[in-house]
């Protein structure tokens, strides 16, 4: 099984909440078979593709950002040449730029849209 990971960054080029999740699923999942890919933007001079641990990463160009979005036009060229060979297309939220991606998804993909719910454990008194 093939599943591409489509977020706003990624490692090596960033370190937070998501690409640490992204990062233990996909070394976790290799371990049973999964082949996983993550594409996410970069602002570097081209597209950059790289292996880390046991996955491949794909640095796309950022073309420009907006308000807290990044976006790409590299992106869309190398999210058509990766999902044309996945099984599952796994995007994650908040992300404006991937709501594009999906737009342009091949409807034979499995897409994974999970949605963060923000919960608060704070009683009224």
């Amino acid at each position: 099984m093939r599943v591409l990971h489509v977020y706003k960054t990624s490692f090596p080029t960033s370190v937070g909440g998501i690409e640490v999740f992204i990062d233990n699923l996909s070394n976790h999942t290799n371990k049973l078979g999964v082949e996983n890919t993550v594409l996410s933007l970069a602002d570097i001079p081209q597209t950059k593709r790289t292996k880390v641990n046991s996955y491949d990463v794909v640095l796309s160009k950022q073309s420009f950002f907006i308000a807290s979005t990044g976006f790409s036009l590299a992106a869309f060229t190398e999210f058509r040449k990766i999902s044309a060979s996945v099984d599952i297309i796994h995007f994650y939220f908040p992300n404006p730029f991937a709501d594009l991606l999906y737009l342009v998804s091949p409807k034979k993909n499995l897409v994974l849209l999970p949605i963060k719910v923000m919960s608060s454990n704070k009683r009224h008194c």
